[in-house]
């Protein structure tokens, strides 16, 4: 069942950094970068691509903005190890929220497809991925088959997403599992979402599969509904109407400034609450897979059972007379232990640590706020970065020394002393003095000078070098393994 489906097209959604989720998400490093558990290698948008790309034969289509377009290029190149025909980064013009963004990509998947079926999902969601998954997604593709569109629902105790839920109505008699859908709720309050929970809704996983037709149909055709006014109506029609005119357009028009002035006089609107709470033809997809995003900052650990005075550990960690602490270690090598406290909440990350009262999660404005009139730097930037050809993680920091991990896949390249220089370590001048020092951690490398008829030679396990402003390296990964470096800059 992991052959590919005819005509399926899979849409990922990474336009969001998640800044109100510091430190667990960046500016310049978005939610889907952190790892699928704590001191894992790979991150929530690798194991995304990994779990939808054996169904489509076509290019991922991903959603993004231009802020985070050349980070997600280099994780998707680097540790997706998908090459450059295998994916698409989308910048949608104008910044006018989802419902525009997915109108666009389906108009134009439609217009080079018009049997399209489109799988449309987040990059930051964590999924218990097992047998199960390839039988849901292959039920949700044949029900879409039908001119339906197909929610993902699950009957998990914590919320999968955003506080959406999903009241079924009857069972389809065909299909196992699946059931059309008598109410959707985008974005609820939490305590109408829990009583709709308790009286048998099922959450939202952010999942939702239909014909492009259909999807951008439920935006050119909407109607006036319950909560919907002629302006609501017409406001949906132009940016369907919008999108499919940019559909037409060779796809460097959409970054031009025009398109951006045209793109500006659409509402703001999640696809979602614009387009899916008003369907007559949904039918939810339920399932027993797990599913579980950081949304907010109270999300932390919330898909882990609590002990019995509410603590909630993730990593390494360990809570002592103490209640309802939540502990989110994702620091690797580090042990976190709490003593004698309350309603307290531990993000740990390899270069910051948030220490908060629970009651102030979803009130961190006057924190980030602080923070950018101190030019912390950590605000915009975390301490892993992926690049093209790997990672690397900023360890240590001191004035004049700083020491990283650097992960290689596999037949990759880079050049020594390039690193700091793309992290700001250190300012112009000091850059003309450095000097970095190597180890090889695991794996083999091969270093060559940057002289005619230099040859390169191997450094395994154990070996050092070093590279300076005067001995410029080129550091090769060997073919057939990965490779581990630990690297101290000075200057």
């Amino acid at each position: 069942m992991s052959e590919t489906y005819p005509h399926f097209h899979i849409v990922l959604l990474a336009d969001d950094s998640g800044e109100n989720l510091w430190p667990i998400a960046r500016k310049q490093s978005p939610a889907c970068f952190a790892p699928v558990q704590p001191g894992a290698d790979e991150s929530l948008l690798t194991a995304t691509v990994a779990r939808v790309q054996p169904y489509s034969a076509y290019p991922l289509h991903i959603i993004t903005n231009s802020t985070l377009s050349e980070l997600l290029y280099a994780e998707l190149r680097a540790h997706a190890e998908l090459s450059p025909e295998k994916f698409e980064l989308i910048c949608p013009p104008g910044d006018r929220g989802s419902a525009f963004s997915i109108a666009l990509i389906c108009a134009s998947i439609r217009r080079e497809d018009p049997d399209a079926v489109v799988a449309v999902l987040p990059v930051d969601l964590r999924v218990e991925t097992d047998e199960r998954w390839p039988h849901l997604l292959y039920a949700a593709y044949q029900i879409a088959l039908q001119d339906n569109i197909v929610l993902i629902g699950s009957r998990q105790r914590h919320k999968c997403r955003d506080i959406s839920y999903i009241r079924p109505a009857k069972r389809l008699n065909d299909i196992e599992d699946a059931y059309e859908v008598r109410t959707f709720a985008a974005g609820a309050r939490p305590a109408t979402a829990s009583r709709a929970y308790h009286e048998g809704a099922y959450w939202y996983a952010g999942i939702f599969v239909g014909r492009a037709a259909e999807i951008l149909g439920l935006l050119a055709h909407a109607e006036g509904k319950r909560h919907r006014s002629a302006t609501d109506v017409e406001s949906l029609r132009r940016i369907a109407e919008t999108a499919s005119f940019f559909a037409m357009l060779d796809r460097g028009a959409w970054t031009t400034a025009d398109a951006e002035e045209v793109a500006k006089t659409l509402v703001y609107a999640s696809f979602e609450k614009a387009a899916l709470e008003h369907a007559n033809n949904l039918i939810m997809l339920s399932t027993t897979i797990g599913f579980s995003t950081t949304g907010s900052l109270e999300d932390a650990g919330s898909d882990v059972a609590a002990d019995t005075y509410g603590n909630r550990l993730v990593g390494d960690a360990l809570a002592t007379e103490s209640q309802g602490v939540t502990v989110l270690a994702q620091a690797p090598g580090r042990f976190i232990a709490t003593y004698g406290l309350d309603d307290i909440c531990i993000i740990d990350t390899p270069d910051a640590l948030l220490v908060s009262k629970r009651s102030q999660l979803n009130n961190m404005d006057k924190l980030l706020a602080n923070m950018r009139d101190h030019d912390v730097s950590q605000l915009e930037t975390s301490a892993r970065r992926p690049f093209a050809w790997g990672t690397a993680t900023l360890l240590v920091q001191a004035e004049e020394t700083a020491t990283w991990k650097i992960e290689l896949p596999a037949g990759s390249t880079f050049d020594a002393l390039s690193i700091p220089y793309e992290y700001g370590t250190f300012s112009d001048k000091q850059l003309k003095k450095l000097r970095e020092q190597y180890a090889v951690a695991q794996g083999d490398v091969l270093i060559q000078e940057r002289t005619e008829n230099a040859q390169p030679t191997l450094k395994g396990t154990g070996d050092a070098f070093e590279a300076n402003t005067e001995n410029p390296l080129l550091i090769m990964c060997v073919e057939n393994n990965p490779a581990t470096l630990i690297m101290t800059a000075t200057v």
